[in-house]
């Protein structure tokens, strides 16, 4: 039985952060993966009283986790994972840790980190792999070098308006999505500290900006990802069975740019 033979048009509701922009490239990207699936009339974002047939939960908190549990009805996650769900997940530590170690080997031995929003696990995950890869390298962990940016533009801002007050600031900053870096590097052209002659910059998500503005990030399949989860949420809803409980982890793709080349000593 495909989709087009079910007993009615799907409903399948999509659970994000609150007030979510869905023209930005993640959602744009999750979406068009989604809709090779269901088609994109049958995908509902955020619902609160409709009933639906299955749930895809991007990048979910605990909360988002529980409420789709409590539902009862079969559910799927991208970017993130949750004890007995289908998950599609990037490997976050390892590329996380490969962008540490790239700056790391560009001389930079005090390399500031802006962390996203820490109830997300994919956010827990970026940080973790920035301090791996510090100790990979033999650098210390300061926790001063870590600032909450909250995966927002502007909280990069205020991150890198922090690192810059410092005593001794970094001289690389990676923070845990493009935007944050994207943020961190209006406050740099503000002041007019060159990128990346005098701060080094990465980010994460490899979103079409980054390439605009040749800011080094990570590339995630996310369209693929999404895709894949839709399949597993099809099937458990075609059949009544969920396929697998376990984290199906992908990589990412370190994109190198040249915010990040440089040889400070």
């Amino acid at each position: 039985m495909g989709i087009d033979t079910l007993p009615h048009p799907l409903r399948i509701g999509v659970k994000t952060h609150p007030q979510p922009d869905l023209s930005s490239p993640y959602f744009s990207a999750c979406f068009a993966g989604l809709a090779t699936v269901f088609g994109q009339p049958a995908l509902i974002v955020n619902p609160t009283s409709l009933a639906v047939d299955g749930w895809v939960l991007l990048a979910p908190d605990a909360a988002q986790v529980d409420a789709v549990r409590k539902d009862g009805q079969p559910a799927v996650i991208v970017n993130g994972a949750a004890e007995g769900l289908p998950s599609i997940d990037l490997d976050n530590v390892g590329a996380a840790r490969e962008v540490t170690v790239h700056l790391a080997a560009q001389g930079h031995r005090r390399i500031g980190f802006i962390a996203g929003k820490l109830e997300t696990a994919n956010a827990r995950d970026r940080q973790e792999g920035y301090r791996r890869g510090l100790e990979e390298q033999g650098i210390p962990w300061d926790p001063k070098l870590t600032l909450d940016g909250r995966f927002e533009r502007a909280g990069g801002r205020k991150a890198m308006a922090q690192f810059l007050g410092m005593a001794s600031p970094p001289t690389a900053v990676f923070a845990a999505n493009d935007h944050m870096a994207l943020g961190a590097w209006d406050v740099l052209k503000e002041k007019k500290i060159a990128v990346p002659d005098n701060v080094a910059l990465a980010g994460f998500d490899d979103i079409p900006e980054a390439n605009t503005a040749g800011l080094t990030s990570v590339r995630q399949p996310l369209t693929d990802m999404a895709t894949q989860a839709g399949c597993l949420l099809l099937n458990w809803i075609r059949t009544s069975q969920r396929e697998g409980k376990g984290i199906l982890c992908v990589n990412g793709t370190l994109i190198h740019r040249f915010s990040s080349w440089t040889t400070k000593k």
